[in-house]
């Protein structure tokens, strides 16, 4: 069976979706950035798979605890979804070469950004045409990522507005080319 590919927008979380305040492990503490809801609605609505790519090393430092981190994503989905935006999958990594907690004590964890193990997983989970998907980050590991799976990366300011930057992506524009051409 040849399933058809589709696109995809990585999004990393603290940053991007929400503020980031350092290692951000409560709910109470996700607050965020201008515009998220009607960026992730949007990159929906242009058939965009949006995926949550995120390191979180507050797991493996003792910070906040694995289900401090679920509570927080469920916030997250349910929030979005309230507002008529969806995310199709999340990875996260708590693996971190300082971690004090031994089982999440790793030197260059393929999944850590900036290696591209979330990515390539999402990639060959969901049937990705890599070539026309992208990453929105906050940092050069998420850029550097983006770069060892083969995509290209766009480097975010949490202060600028989400929905505004996603429409200045290329291959956003592209897909809204594409879209406006089929309906005429």
């Amino acid at each position: 069976m040849n399933m058809k590919k589709t696109f995809a927008a990585f999004l990393d979380r603290d940053g991007v979706i929400n503020l980031d305040f350092g290692h951000v492990g409560n709910p109470e503490e996700i607050i965020y950035v201008k515009g998220a809801f009607k960026a992730v609605r949007m990159l929906n609505n242009l058939n965009f798979y949006v995926f949550i790519v995120s390191n979180q090393a507050g797991i493996g430092k003792g910070k906040y605890t694995y289900e401090d981190y679920l509570e927080c994503i469920e916030k997250i989905k349910k929030d979005f979804a309230n507002e008529g935006a969806v995310f199709n999958d999340i990875r996260y990594c708590p693996y971190h070469e300082e971690a004090t907690q031994e089982k999440y004590r790793v030197k260059d964890h393929p999944f850590r950004k900036p290696n591209p193990g979330m990515l390539l997983d999402l990639e060959k989970t969901w049937n990705i045409d890599m070539k026309n998907s992208f990453l929105i980050g906050d940092k050069q590991s998420d850029l550097l990522a983006a770069r060892a799976a083969g995509i290209n990366g766009y480097l975010f300011d949490e202060n600028d507005y989400l929905e505004t930057f996603v429409k200045k992506v290329p291959e956003v524009s592209l897909q809204v080319k594409k879209m406006k051409k089929d309906l005429f």
